[in-house]
């Protein structure tokens, strides 16, 4: 049984998800004990939970946001043809993201100032607002027009010929337990290489303007791996069906993962970690895409605001973060609480914009696209 040619309905959710997936994250980073992230600012009130809880989402988050960047790429170049999609990811991603740089970035420096304890006065005096060295979360975004950049060049140069007989390789692969093992463990043995040539432990971010390699190749990997998955739609929901097992599977590996990233300073640096953290994100791509693509087919309405809300949120949430976090440390209350705290009110917030200052003007045509 395949899936249906125009958008799916579980995807758009899961994708919204993953964006609003960011606020939790970067709320929960003041909290962490052992600090595998930078954090803009700590709290008396860590506990080893928060660094399980950040690990755990940033192992399969972004993989997964590529996996579905690749599969909607796919679907706009089938409806809109190349020229189309050059329009839509021009629209849809490099316009918010200078955009967010421009207006952002200023925020997020007075942010970051604000949590260092730096005066107002001497925030303007030395223009600190001015700072663009650093990409901050928008190196998402950042990475996510490079792949586009590479796709579009290939989609160029390759011979149709050529990339007719890779759909056909491709639709060959069989909706069963057997097919999706070795897919999850062919992408485990790649992308662990590359982490571990990067020397890490994790999928790497990177906040320069100077382009990671082995990140960019990493993600790039995950972009590719979701155009197969809509050459594969006819197949989709047999691939996808074993998605229980395998989310399972990741919770438990999840608990290794950490264990192992824990004990790394008495057992030095070994490769494990690597490839832990690469299968976690494969098995969460069959295990998070089988959910959705079976319980959320139909659209909520629920589901499609969060959804269509989730671009204005990511974007705009890193500095409402901080500085509720800031105001938090003086709060005499356990971690749960400022965590909760701030990721209600960051949400009542973005959520709000969202609705009464976005949803219906051009900003929200620019990032939802048009609804007619």
């Amino acid at each position: 049984m395949g899936v249906a040619k125009g958008r799916i309905a579980g995807f758009d959710a899961l994708r919204g998800i993953l964006m609003l997936l960011g606020i939790f994250v970067h709320a929960a980073l003041p909290y962490q004990k052992m600090d595998f992230f930078p954090k803009p600012i700590s709290d008396t009130t860590s506990s080893i939970f928060w660094d399980y809880l950040i690990l755990f989402i940033h192992a399969f988050r972004m993989p997964l946001f590529f996996v579905l960047a690749g599969f909607f790429s796919a679907l706009i170049i089938s409806s809109k043809g190349i020229k189309g999609y050059i329009h839509n990811r021009l629209l849809r991603i490099v316009v918010p993201f200078i955009a967010s740089l421009i207006v952002l970035m200023p925020l997020i420096n007075f942010a970051v100032a604000f949590s260092k304890g730096v005066p107002i006065s001497h925030f303007f005096g030395q223009r600190m607002y001015l700072n663009f060295s650093r990409l901050a979360h928008l190196w998402f975004l950042y990475y996510l027009i490079l792949v586009n950049i590479l796709f579009i060049l290939l989609w160029e140069i390759t011979p149709k010929a050529w990339a007719k007989k890779m759909i056909q390789a491709t639709n060959r692969l069989t909706g069963n337990f057997s097919s999706s093992a070795i897919i999850i463990a062919t992408g485990t043995l790649i992308v662990g290489a590359f982490i571990v040539a990067m020397g890490g432990q994790s999928i790497g971010t990177s906040m320069s303007f100077i382009p990671d390699g082995h990140i960019f190749i990493t993600y790039f990997t995950f972009f590719v791996f979701g155009l197969i998955m809509y050459c594969c739609r006819n197949r989709l929901t047999e691939l996808l069906s074993y998605w229980r097992p395998y989310l399972f599977i990741a919770v438990i590996m999840s608990f290794i993962y950490f264990y192992l990233l824990t004990r790394a300073d008495n057992a030095g640096v070994t490769p494990l970690p690597a490839f832990c953290a690469a299968l976690i994100a494969w098995l969460m791509i069959f295990g998070c895409s089988g959910l959705f693509l079976e319980n959320f087919s139909h659209p909520k309405p629920v589901l499609l605001f969060l959804g269509n809300a989730s671009y204005w949120t990511y974007l705009i949430h890193l500095p409402i973060v901080i500085i509720l976090s800031v105001l938090l440390t003086k709060c005499n209350i356990c971690s749960v609480a400022k965590f909760g705290m701030t990721t209600t009110i960051t949400g009542i917030i973005t959520l709000t914009t969202y609705q009464w200052l976005v949803r219906r003007t051009f900003i929200g045509v620019l990032l939802n696209g048009s609804k007619k």
